[in-house]
């Protein structure tokens, strides 16, 4: 009797505790459902709360709480500049090159009379004839002198003088004085934006020549004959014995200068020209139809008949 009641509490006992274990863990689920239900989930529908508690009962993930911002009173007035920290260098904003010829015209007084031109004649490497509103002028260039009257160097600046306005719109540019002695026109001149006056200077085929009270560009000028000079560009190929025409003069007063060629290129032997640099065209060469033998360093004799600047 006492045996099969001790096995029936036996067997109740084995029975109760897995219920009892069972019973604690639905109430442990309850409580935590309804505490995440509570936090998170007041306002979903019964079944949503059914489902949010059993999907919380399989998995429930693990969350990294975000720092906490240290609240920061700005000072009234104070400006905060939040730089981004990236790691991305932003690229330097491009800037731009200034234009050399803008630099270069500058000097010119910035609110000087400027006219309108067209060119009906190179007189020589600083003189211009111009036609305005169609009548005829003679324009002298502001600050330089070209070199020569009617040798080699002149006719030089005059075929560079040459190169520079033709074909090209030409702007004149009036300084504080309107006329030389001689009646003609003292300006400065752009063709097609370019300073001329100055080009000359810097290509070697004038000299600064200072004439006030139009004096806002003789530094300008110096400068650009100066590297000109240093560089043996343009006629300072040739030593020269005489300094350029006064501003004030006429073509037909200008003093002559001597050319004296350094030494003498043996591909042309019945002439004197001087070997490079600067290279010579014919248009440089004030001779014609003369021997020519190899290298030609200045390629005059183009068609290789061993006649130079032939007709």
């Amino acid at each position: 009797m006492n045996s099969n009641w001790q096995d029936t509490i036996v067997e109740k006992k084995n029975i109760l505790i897995p219920v009892g274990v069972g019973v604690l863990m639905c109430l442990c689920g309850l409580i935590f459902g309804y505490t995440l239900a509570s936090s998170g989930s007041a306002d979903l529908p019964p079944e949503d709360v059914t489902q949010t508690i059993a999907a919380a009962l399989v998995e429930r993930p693990t969350y990294t709480p975000y720092p906490t911002n240290t609240p920061y009173n700005t000072p009234a007035g104070v400006v905060i500049i939040v730089t981004p920290t990236t790691g991305i260098t932003p690229l330097p904003s491009p800037t731009s090159t200034p234009d050399q010829t803008a630099l270069d015209a500058n000097c010119i007084p910035p609110n000087s009379e400027r006219q309108a031109a067209q060119l009906n004649k190179v007189v020589s490497g600083d003189t211009i004839d111009v036609l305005i509103d169609g009548n005829l002028y003679t324009v002298r260039y502001i600050g330089i002198g070209a070199l020569g009257s009617s040798d080699y160097i002149a006719n030089s600046s005059r075929q560079e003088n040459y190169a520079l306005v033709i074909n090209k719109d030409l702007t004149l540019v009036k300084g504080a004085t309107d006329k030389n002695s001689a009646g003609q026109l003292l300006r400065y001149v752009l063709a097609d934006g370019e300073f001329v006056n100055l080009d000359l200077a810097k290509n070697g085929y004038a000299s600064a020549v200072s004439s006030p009270p139009d004096t806002s560009c003789d530094a300008a000028f110096k400068a650009a004959e100066e590297d000109a000079r240093s560089n043996l560009s343009g006629i300072w190929a040739f030593n020269l014995s005489a300094e350029p025409a006064a501003q004030d003069a006429a073509p037909s007063e200008s003093a002559k200068v001597t050319a004296k060629p350094a030494s003498c290129d043996p591909s042309y032997p019945d002439v004197c020209i001087p070997p490079p640099p600067p290279d010579l065209d014919c248009i440089h060469v004030p001779y014609k139809n003369f021997k020519v033998i190899p290298p030609d360093t200045h390629g005059l004799d183009e068609d290789g008949n061993g006649i130079g600047c032939d007709e």
